[in-house]
């Protein structure tokens, strides 16, 4: 989806891609290349993730891959922060032990590489 509105004057083009991942078809393999495309030709990228659905490894793959080669400034939103608080304590504990190096050490990694803005509908 692409929007080119306009602000105080200042015309910019808004392009929402398909996103990165494995895809399961020539189509979805189709939006996953102009994914990268637009990227390369982006001023800047906005990566946007639901906290509850993307772990912070997939968004340090994703990122770098997107970014590979570029100098690119990055605005990174994690949506629906607030449900993280909601998980109960087996959801929580199987989150953090999904990867050998624990849940909170790669989200000190993701905090530690990048600022991320932290939303919910909450706030």
């Amino acid at each position: 989806m692409e929007y080119a509105p306009g602000v105080k004057g200042v015309q910019f083009r808004v392009i929402d891609t398909a996103g990165i991942r494995e895809a399961s078809d020539q189509t979805e393999a189709i939006g996953v290349e102009k994914t990268f495309k637009e990227v390369k030709r982006s001023s800047i990228l906005v990566y946007v993730y639901d906290v509850l659905e993307t772990y912070p490894d997939k968004v340090m793959y994703d990122l770098r891959q997107l970014t590979e080669g570029e100098q690119i400034p990055l605005v990174i939103i994690a949506n629906k922060s607030d449900k993280l608080s909601e998980l109960s304590e087996a959801e929580q504990y199987t989150r953090s032990r999904t990867f050998d190096n624990g849940l909170l050490a790669m989200e000190y990694e993701l905090d530690q590489t990048y600022q991320i803005i932290r939303i919910s509908a909450k706030s």
